[in-house]
């Protein structure tokens, strides 16, 4: 109980915005707005029951899900910094780790040994997932040791834009946010890799968006947006 209390209170952590370019402005809060919140919730709870092997983490965080559809973010590219070591892990854990159909699969197999959270397991429906046209995406991708994943993400001018990365806790990962001058709007480079940033840009435009793994080794993670 006191490790899943923990899980709970880890999405009320969020980074700041440490740096924010001349066209655009830091949002009047920087504290997530409320679906961005649940989605954070839906990873950490994603996290720590496959940590765990927990099936009922896992069934909540498909019912999060459920309740706040988002279109899927295509990733651009991944850059190898090519002096690293890439290390394993003593575990692979899916790097698609918001996908719902995975959460439910894995969480009967967790549950084989408990007929009580197996029923709630197969009584449990996936959403119709909506076509990515307008307002939140998420992506969940594997970024390796030392190397720099890229994404393209259109905001709307003068609309509070919003930027999650939750990782799967084993090393550090930094955000980063460019506008279309390559110019460096919004920053969370923190030793974690509980990364957000909020700013309200000034025009609609396209926003280059890099994480980095500083760590040794692989991390799954998902990037929000609202």
């Amino acid at each position: 109980m006191k490790k899943l209390f923990f899980v709970f209170s880890l999405f009320l952590i969020v980074g700041i915005v440490n740096n924010v370019g001349a066209q655009d402005k830091p949002a009047r809060e920087v504290t997530p707005s409320v679906a961005l919140s649940q989605i954070k919730l839906a990873q950490e709870l994603a996290n720590y029951g496959y940590q765990h092997k927990d099936a009922l983490s896992l069934l909540a965080a498909v019912g999060i899900l459920a309740n706040n559809q988002a279109g899927e973010l295509k990733l651009e590219s991944k850059t190898s910094e090519g002096s690293h070591v890439k290390k394993a892990k003593a575990e692979t854990v899916t790097a698609d780790i918001l996908n719902p159909a995975k959460l439910i699969a894995d969480a009967k197999i967790f549950a084989k040994d408990n007929p009580q959270v197996l029923a709630i397991a197969e009584k449990t429906k996936i959403s119709k997932s909506r076509e990515a046209v307008d307002g939140p995406v998420r992506h969940s991708d594997q970024v390796l040791a030392g190397d720099t994943d890229k994404y393209r993400i259109a905001f709307k001018g003068e609309a509070r834009a919003e930027i999650a990365v939750i990782g799967d806790t084993d090393t550090d990962l930094d955000l980063y946010v460019y506008d279309e001058n390559n110019i460096l709007i919004a920053k969370d480079d923190d030793n974690t890799d509980q990364c957000y940033v909020a700013w309200v840009p000034k025009w609609t435009g396209s926003y280059k968006v890099l994480i980095i793994n500083r760590g040794a080794v692989y991390n799954n993670y998902s990037i929000l947006t609202n």
